[in-house]
Formats: structure tokens, C-alpha cells, sequence
């Protein structure tokens, strides 16, 4: 068996059980590994504000990524990997997303500002839906919502989203592939929300917009070169779709139980470990069967 020297967790579907809390067996696991000398880090789609409130339970000493791979800073604000979208990216992908009557969110680099809709969408149904959703967060204060219109929402951002009818939104790619000059990439993914209706994740879907080579592996890499572990050493857990590719630059990866099986489906790795729910002991469980607590 290789030796594993750091251990990288997904937060949301992963550390977090369904009420965004780190369960009490993944707590102790990870106060294990770290007495036996293992490095802990978490790469996440969340930003920092969001993420805090579990970065400082975990006591991070090492850098952490952001966005989805966007950013890669420490506890201290020093960053090793940031990327963004340019604001003529930005522009164009509201613009586009407006004209097929979807609903663009950015995440701008003034990462205080939170999120930004267009002041046109403010009561749309999506929107009511991201504000629930950010009202009910267990995580530190959630994150701010600002409203802008769409004239003046020109920024360089770590990601924009665009949700909307599946339909439309599978337009919006089509359209954004085949633009001459790509100024972001671009991948569908299903509503990814535990309190969405069924309705809304069966009619809708969204288009995740991110810096061109920006992705969990390339977050990954940036933390194990500052540290100087091989990949190969590195054991990496995930349950979504954007995991992926930090699951698959890692030694050995680890697939949560409440992964969908589509993810289990596209995951190709010729070491995987298929472990239990995030609502049980599905971490502490993987780290006892390699041996690591």
C-alpha cells in the first residue's frame, strides 16, 4: 500500500453531513490523522467567507482551494493559484445568458461583494430560490447578495453561473463552444441543491462558467507542489461531478456513498474506494480501511 502523506476533502456532499455540519466520526478522524503527521486540506466549490467557518474548525495550516479550483490561498491570505474570468468574458456570458432568458449569478475577485444577479432578474423564481437557499446556510453568514444592472455588471469574476430551463441552457453551451475566442470554460451540471424541488431538477439545469484551466486538479497540484507531496501520495475524497478531477490526480481516491451514479459512472481510477454516506461514517470509515486512524 503507497504511503499517503495529505488527505484532500470536498466540503459540501463529503465533510459535510445534510445540515452543513462536520459530523462528529469525520471530526475525530481528521483530529487523528493530523496527530499521526498527515497534511489535511479541503478544495471546494465554495469561496472563502462561505468556507471559513469549517477551514478554522478543521485548524488548515496548509493552503485550501476555492471556487472550484479558481483560488488556492492559506489562512493567511497569501495565494498560491488564483485565475479568473475577464471582465469581457463576464459581459459576454450575461449578455448571452439574458438573451435566452436565463439567469446569470457572478462570483466577482472582490470576493466581499458575494454574489451578483442582474437588477432585472431581482424576483425572479431562481433568485427567490439562491436567496432561500443562502438564508438557510448553516455556514458563517452566508454570503452577500447584491443586485446590479445589467449595464454595469462588468467585473473579472472566479465564476459565473447561468441557470434556466434545461433546454435553453443547453443552447447557451452550444453557443458558447463555438465561439472563436473562448474566454472561460464551460460544463453542465444538474441542480445541485438539497432543498430543490423535484420539479426544478427536473426541468432545469446549470451552466458553471470558470477561468480556462481552472478545476479541482489544478488546485490540487498547486497545494501538493507548495508542499512537495507527489500527487501519488495524495488521497482525495469527492461525491460530485466537479470532483472529478481531483479525484482522479490523486493516489488513490475516494467516492462517498451518497455520490449519484452518474459521478461513479464517469469516475475512471484504478484505485477507488467506494465508502459510506456523508450522513454517517462514510470518512472515518475510509481513513480506518487504509490504515491512516
Amino acid at each position: 500500500m503507497r504511503e499517503i502523506s495529505l488527505v484532500a476533502f470536498d466540503l459540501d456532499g463529503t465533510l459535510l453531513d445534510s445540515n452543513k455540519r462536520i459530523p462528529a466520526s469525520a471530526k475525530s478522524a481528521v483530529t487523528r490523522l493530523r496527530e499521526a503527521g498527515v497534511f489535511i486540506t479541503v478544495v471546494t466549490g465554495r469561496g472563502y467567507h462561505s468556507a471559513r467557518q469549517y477551514i478554522e474548525e478543521l485548524r488548515l495550516q496548509i493552503p485550501f482551494g476555492l471556487y472550484h479550483g479558481a483560488l488556492v490561498r492559506d489562512t493567511l491570505g497569501i495565494e498560491v493559484l488564483k485565475r479568473a474570468i475577464p471582465k469581457v468574458g463576464v459581459r459576454e456570458a450575461v449578455d448571452l445568458a439574458s438573451s435566452l432568458d436565463c439567469v446569470p449569478m457572478v462570483i466577482p475577485l472582490e470576493t466581499e461583494t458575494g454574489l451578483i444577479f442582474r437588477r432585472e432578474d431581482e424576483g425572479h423564481p431562481i433568485v427567490r430560490f439562491v436567496i432561500e437557499s443562502e438564508r438557510s446556510e448553516v455556514s458563517a453568514g452566508g454570503q452577500n447578495i447584491s443586485f446590479i444592472p445589467h449595464a454595469e455588471l462588468r467585473a473579472d469574476a472566479f465564476l459565473v453561473y447561468v441557470m434556466g430551463l434545461k433546454e435553453r441552457i443547453r443552447k447557451f453551451l452550444d453557443t458558447v463552444r463555438g465561439l472563436p475566442v473562448p474566454l472561460y470554460q464551460a460544463e453542465l451540471f444538474p441542480v445541485y441543491a438539497p432543498r430543490a424541488s423535484a420539479e426544478l431538477r427536473e426541468t432545469h439545469a446549470v451552466a458553471m462558467l470558470s477561468p480556462i484551466g481552472a478545476d479541482k486538479r489544478t488546485a490540487l497540484t498547486a497545494i501538493t507542489d507548495s508542499l512537495g507531496v507527489p500527487l501519488e501520495n495524495v488521497m482525495a475524497f469527492g461525491d460530485w461531478h466537479n470532483d472529478i478531477p481531483m479525484l482522479e490526480a490523486s493516489g488513490t481516491a475516494v467516492l462517498m456513498g451518497n455520490a449519484p451514479p452518474a459521478v461513479a459512472q464517469r469516475l475512471r481510477h484504478p484505485n477507488l474506494y467506494r465508502t459510506g454516506a456523508n450522513d454517517g461514517a462514510g470518512i472515518a470509515d475510509a481513513l480506518a480501511r487504509f490504515g491512516l486512524i
